[in-house]
């Protein structure tokens, strides 16, 4: 069974924001009303959602990897969703659309990126010094060694 990632969840924010903007001309209009939701809030949620799994996924993946070019697509994408989500009047409806989807697509690349970077990371064996600090720091933390279980497990 795959383990569900702030990346994957981030991808299906992005997808699920690309989707509402490219059929809500068509059927979101008539659908929107019926649930309650009205475009606008509609719009401020999905990038709420866009914003926070990026956020959650980037900087900490930035952190461990120090990988800067995925942080500034991610901030590419990220302005681009939230420019267009929050002044779509004013840049009429067609760029609305056009920065939104390009925007997560951008974001989505980060996602896919960031991925890569851990899997690729998961699958580097591991040194006897990487064994031996993870020991010592295991001993001299006793009560969280669970955060050294997942780098004593990787695959060699």
């Amino acid at each position: 069974m795959r383990k569900v990632t702030v990346d994957h969840l981030g991808i299906i924010a992005s997808t699920v924001c690309i989707l509402h903007c490219a059929l809500t001309p068509y059927l979101g209009l008539a659908v929107l009303p019926l649930l309650g939701l009205k475009h606008d809030l509609t719009h401020a949620i999905l990038a709420g959602f866009v914003l926070a799994f990026a956020l959650f996924s980037v900087i900490p993946n930035y952190l461990k990897h120090k990988d800067r070019s995925s942080l500034l697509i991610a901030v590419l994408g990220l302005t681009l969703v939230l420019t267009a989500s929050f002044n779509g009047e004013r840049l009429g409806e067609m760029w609305e659309i056009v920065l939104i989807s390009v925007g997560n697509i951008i974001v989505i690349y980060t996602h896919n990126k960031n991925r890569k970077l851990c899997l690729w990371e998961r699958s580097q064996p591991v040194s006897v010094a990487e064994l031996n600090a993870i020991s010592t720091h295991a001993a001299e933390h006793k009560s969280r060694e669970s955060c050294c279980e997942k780098t004593i497990t990787r695959k060699s």
